[in-house]
């Protein structure tokens, strides 16, 4: 496998931990591009980390990201994780704002080595505290130095979640909904036979946190039509 040591990465990326021959520049699998960032821990008494900032400027409150990555690993003796961390503007952690995605043993479809194994697809959605200014980004083979072994990460993104549908299904009550929203927002579910003809099947629903759930039980003519959903 592909592995540059000294290679710097693009972006937002700088290396970090005890070792900082660990982090690494890897071509030897990418989904994205060229290359991928890479920890190749084969130290029992060190770590490495990659880690960056990225400004988040304007965000007011009420507002959620969704961040996807795509992830390829082999790992021993514990966990390597992806962090994020929502952080005032001198990248101190905000309370609540911070969040560790774990990784150990082998990632899905393992095939025993970089080169011939299968990125896995990842994807989350944060709440933004009050009070971001910055969300900091950490890739580190660490909590316990005996940790070894390798991590990837490629095809990370970020951005300020919308409002969107991700269930529709026939359901033995009728029709149930589910959709991304915010915690603490109450919601307007409408429906018509047409776009010009929508009205609301209920309003001032509370959010159930980061997706919210209906089920339409009404009978509609036709079983056909339109659906909204609104957040108030």
């Amino acid at each position: 496998d592909r592995e540059n040591a000294a290679a710097a990465a693009a972006g937002i990326w700088s290396r970090g931990g005890s070792d900082g021959s660990i982090d690494q520049v890897s071509s030897a699998n990418s989904v994205s591009s060229s290359h991928s960032l890479s920890l190749v821990d084969t130290n029992a008494n060190g770590y490495g980390e990659w880690y960056g900032f990225l400004p988040l400027p304007g965000l007011g409150t009420d507002v959620a990201l969704d961040l996807q990555w795509s992830q390829l690993y082999d790992i021993t003796g514990g966990d390597m994780r992806l962090s994020f961390a929502f952080t005032d503007a001198a990248n101190n952690p905000l309370p609540k704002g911070s969040f560790d995605f774990t990784a150990h043993g082998q990632s899905l479809g393992w095939l025993g080595s970089v080169a011939a194994s299968p990125f896995e697809r990842r994807f989350k959605r944060l709440l933004v505290p009050a009070g971001t200014v910055k969300l900091r980004v950490n890739l580190a083979s660490g909590g316990s130095p005996s940790v070894m072994g390798t991590m990837l990460i490629d095809d990370l993104s970020v951005r300020v979640s919308q409002l969107k549908i991700t269930g529709f299904a026939s359901d033995p009550g009728g029709f149930a909904l589910t959709w991304d929203s915010i915690p603490g927002k109450t919601y307007t579910v409408e429906f018509g036979s047409a776009l010009d003809l929508l009205s609301p099947l209920v309003e001032s629903l509370p959010s159930d946190g980061l997706s919210t759930s209906y089920l339409d039980a009404t009978s509609h003519d036709g079983n056909a039509g339109f659906y909204r959903i609104v957040q108030e």
